[in-house]
């Protein structure tokens, strides 16, 4: 299913409700309504910078990014924080892509140059378009972030190069990531690596409760992938993956989350393990570009070490600080 062709009325439309968002955000943005703000935004969210991206998952962290800009704001001086469209498109009754110029300003002086910035707006349901993907022309590594640094034209080669989105054809995402679980769960069970292997982009990153790994080529997942079926291998049991969520977070890109269990001798052999996997399309095929497992310790392990399942599922945004520590 290709997009529909623009028209004009469609045109001005997109751009209206793309202006709308924009001015309703930057007032509430602005005036330090922080909550009331970060409703204009889907989870999770990736945004994208010159130096990098990153993936906003959770309400806290959006909050707490928002208001650190708003602080920002405020701590410059700026009296006026304009945003401005420049170009919107619908791409279908729920999804409008638009670019739009930012301007800081305290009053007539600029506080840094003007800059531009891509976003993709979704109809959730709830009477609210929200932002569901977000590339800034700025020099910092994050954003929403304190003292911003423009950095124009960062994206004007990206920008130039029209991509076949499949959120237009495919507004859930789920569908498509629990396929690829069920996939992986039966070239798990049937003791088929090379099936399950092939699932993966390599060299892929892999995470964990507090490690991270980089795992070169398939045979680098042999072991982890041995010790999963040492788990269930003596009982005759299975491993089985239950998606919790999905969505997509780019063109071409789903963000995923789901709990496995392994199960054997009619019991669970562990706790069920939280991940969350970002696949990415590639020549039609969907691969797991990056995983994190709710597991405790270093997992480039032999398969008779076994595993020990954690509380808690690290978010990207959390691997991304401690990654940059290192």
């Amino acid at each position: 299913m290709s997009a529909p062709e623009p028209t004009d009325a469609t045109q001005d439309r997109a751009a209206i409700i793309y202006q709308d968002h924009l001015d309703c955000v930057s007032d509430l943005l602005f005036a330090g309504h922080i909550a009331e703000c970060v409703n204009y935004f889907a989870l999770p969210l990736l945004i994208r910078t010159g130096k990098g991206e990153t993936l906003i998952e959770t309400h806290e962290d959006m909050l707490n990014d928002t208001r650190q800009h708003s602080e920002s704001l405020n701590g410059h001086g700026v009296t006026n924080y304009i945003r401005l469209v420049k170009q919107a498109r619908q791409l279908s009754e729920t999804l409008i892509e638009g670019w739009h110029e930012t301007y800081v300003l305290r009053d007539a002086t600029s506080v840094l140059p003007s800059y531009q910035s891509h976003m993709f707006l979704r109809d959730t349901g709830d009477g609210i378009w929200k932002v569901i993907e977000a590339e800034h022309e700025l020099e910092n590594l994050r954003f929403p972030i304190g003292a911003m640094k423009s950095q124009p034209g960062s994206f004007a080669e990206k920008w130039q190069d029209t991509q076949n989105d499949i959120r237009v054809s495919h507004s859930n995402a789920e569908p498509l990531y629990r396929a690829f679980l069920d996939v992986l769960d039966r070239n798990q069970n049937d003791a088929n690596f090379d099936g399950w292997a092939n699932r993966f982009q390599c060299p892929i990153t892999a995470h964990y409760d507090g490690s991270d790994m980089v795992y070169e080529t398939p045979e680098d997942m042999r072991d982890f992938f041995e010790a999963m079926l040492k788990l269930v291998e003596d009982t005759g049991g299975q491993v089985h993956r239950t998606i919790t969520s999905a969505n997509f977070i780019s063109s071409d890109r789903i963000c995923g989350y789901h709990e496995t269990t392994f199960e054997g001798g009619g019991k669970l052999q562990m706790d069920p393990v939280k991940s969350r996997m970002i696949l990415t399309l590639a020549e039609g095929q969907w691969k797991c570009s990056s995983v994190t497992n709710s597991l405790s310790g270093d997992h480039g392990l032999p398969p008779e070490a076994g595993f020990t399942a954690s509380s808690r599922l690290p978010t990207m945004s959390e691997i991304q600080k401690r990654m940059n520590k290192q």
